[in-house]
């Protein structure tokens, strides 16, 4: 954050994207607490929240910057913030639950109001801050990526560590609030689609990214009456040119008597 900071008082354009799983702070340290530190800031739109978040901070700012200069501004995504400069956007949460997520028309909605209303109240050379949990491959992160994958750092904190990072090991969960237990009791609570996204902030295609559900078809023998098989599959599928081989193993379950 400071690195943003420094780039934001430096009129560098900087861009950050920070995913991270519900209930884990973000919204505190992102849309409370930082546009309260940064107090030379002129505006901070957050589109998330706006009531509860606009309050918080103008607290902070009443009791702990008093005598610094600085204005804040939360609006919703469809409130109008005509008028009103902007030196750092923070975009908190523009989903609120899944069905707002999973309907193209909000996402047009949210991607529209993005694109179309807040980014022009930017000064030149002024922030974006995304931070969210992802819903969907679509979202308004997922969309930014697409379209500017260059322009954008990425800070993502998936609920359990899938590699060792500097600060916790392969399979600790993100802070000691959550348990592994409790992660992973949730996670078998909720499915790998929902966990993936959600908790893991690597969304997934409904219907597989590889293998299409509605592709797959159902095939018997015409004349031939065959034991059931099991398929074991390890698909080394990438854009790499050094990953391994194709893997498929049909095991076919036959019985049969043993002789006394």
């Amino acid at each position: 954050m400071d690195c943003f900071l420094d780039d934001v008082l430096a009129k560098r354009s900087p861009r950050l994207i920070i995913n991270v799983p519900p209930q884990e702070g973000k919204s505190e340290q992102v849309s409370r607490r930082l546009p309260a530190y940064a107090r030379l800031f002129r505006e901070s739109i957050v589109p998330g929240f706006a009531t509860k978040h606009n309050a918080a901070v103008r607290q902070v700012v009443h009791f702990e910057l008093v005598r610094h200069h600085g204005s804040y501004r939360c609006a919703g995504i469809q409130v109008s913030i005509a008028g009103f400069p902007c030196d750092v956007l923070i975009v908190d949460d523009p989903y609120k639950d899944h069905l707002e997520a999973h309907s193209l028309t909000v996402r047009e909605a949210v991607w529209n109001n993005f694109i179309s209303v807040l980014l022009p109240r930017l000064q030149e050379g002024r922030a974006v801050l995304i931070c969210s949990t992802r819903w969907h491959q679509d979202d308004l992160v997922g969309r930014r990526l697409e379209r500017e994958p260059d322009k954008w750092r990425v800070l993502s904190y998936p609920a359990i560590a899938e590699e060792d990072e500097p600060h916790r090991l392969k399979g600790e969960p993100l802070s000691p609030r959550f348990s592994l237990e409790s992660r992973l009791e949730h996670k078998e609570r909720i499915g790998e689609y929902l966990w993936s996204a959600l908790f893991q902030q690597k969304p997934v295609a409904e219907s597989g990214n590889l293998l299409k559900r509605y592709k797959w078809r159902y095939w018997q023998h015409p004349g031939m009456k065959l034991p059931p098989i099991t398929m074991q599959n390890d698909k080394g599928i990438s854009i790499s040119i050094s990953n391994h081989h194709l893997f498929c193993r049909p095991l076919v379950l036959v019985s049969f008597q043993v002789p006394c």
